[in-house]
C-alpha cells in the first residue's frame, strides 16, 4: 500500500496537519504490529516521540487524554 503524505497539508518542518488522536494509534500499531516496522522508524514517518509510540504500543487504549486538576487563571484575574 503506497503512502499518500503528498495528499496532507504539511505545516513546516515536516509536520503533517490531522494526525493526531485516534488517526495516529491506529497507524503506530499497525506500523510495529502488522508491517513489522521498527520504533525509531515510526517516529520518523510519523512525527511523533519514541515516548509516545512506545506508550502506544505498551497499552490498549483507543484515545490519549490530558486533563488539568485545576485550571490556571489569567494574570488580570487578580486584577479584576
Amino acid at each position: 500500500m503506497p503512502r499518500v503524505w503528498w495528499r496532507l497539508p504539511v505545516l513546516g518542518r515536516g509536520r503533517v496537519a490531522g494526525m493526531k488522536g485516534v488517526d495516529t494509534i491506529a497507524r503506530v500499531r499497525r506500523e510495529f504490529f502488522v508491517r513489522g516496522g521498527t520504533i525509531k522508524e515510526i517516529c520518523r514517518e510519523l512525527h511523533v516521540s519514541r515516548d509516545t509510540v512506545r506508550k502506544i504500543i505498551r497499552s490498549d487504549e483507543t484515545a490519549f487524554e490530558y486533563e488539568r486538576s485545576v485550571q490556571p487563571q489569567p494574570k488580570i484575574g487578580a486584577w479584576r
